[in-house]
């Protein structure tokens, strides 16, 4: 899928023509542009598939008691009629009934709605402290972009710091989570074993 963010097309005209030497002005370019478009484009597509999943649970959820509803009504008076209706209505619902599980699963087993959040956060403190170092307005303020340098380079390695650790711990969950459900499911199949050896 192409991608073009809107951040390349206002930050780079400014970037080439700052008071820089080339080599600090292609780490602006490689390390902090590049790293703005990333989280960008992470946030739209993580977005995306969130209320993408959301909205089918959501129309499911609607439907599917609907189906349930009607799922024993004679639809007409001949028998064999009667039960085809029954037995598409009884599939159909199953089938949304899975869909609306899977795409929960989904959004619960990847955090989409933590992450969609934490993406648009990291986008959002790398655009601030662009446009501060850029303006030399409020930390950066009283010394030029080459003085400033070494301090945005640090601002940035912080938040892109503090964005991994957050990554790491929603992948920590995730495990955690996904070990917990293999336990209760071991845990399960150990005590059907165990009812059916004793029923033998």
């Amino acid at each position: 899928m192409c991608f073009k963010s809107k951040y390349e097309d206002k930050f780079t005209p400014i970037i080439r023509n700052i008071d820089l030497e080339e080599n600090k002005r292609k780490i602006l370019l490689v390390r902090f542009l590049e790293e703005v478009i990333y989280y960008d484009k992470k946030a739209i597509y993580t977005e995306f598939f969130f209320y993408f999943f959301s909205l089918i649970i959501t129309i499911g959820s609607i439907i599917l008691p609907a189906l349930l509803s009607i799922q024993n009504i004679n639809f007409s008076e001949d028998e064999d009629t009667d039960a085809r209706y029954k037995d598409r209505v009884y599939w159909f619902s199953w089938a949304i009934s899975l869909i609306i599980t899977i795409c929960n699963g989904l959004i619960q087993l990847f955090s989409l709605n933590k992450q969609f959040i934490s993406y648009i956060g990291v986008r959002e403190k790398l655009v601030s402290e662009g446009w501060k170092y850029l303006e030399l307005c409020e930390d950066y303020y009283g010394g030029n972009h080459k003085d400033n340098f070494i301090k945005f380079c640090e601002e940035i390695e912080n938040i892109k710091k503090n964005q991994t650790d957050r990554e790491v711990g929603f992948q920590k969950k995730n495990n955690n989570a996904n070990n917990a459900n293999a336990n209760n499911a071991n845990n399960a199949n150990n005590v059907n074993n165990y009812s059916n050896e004793e029923n033998v």
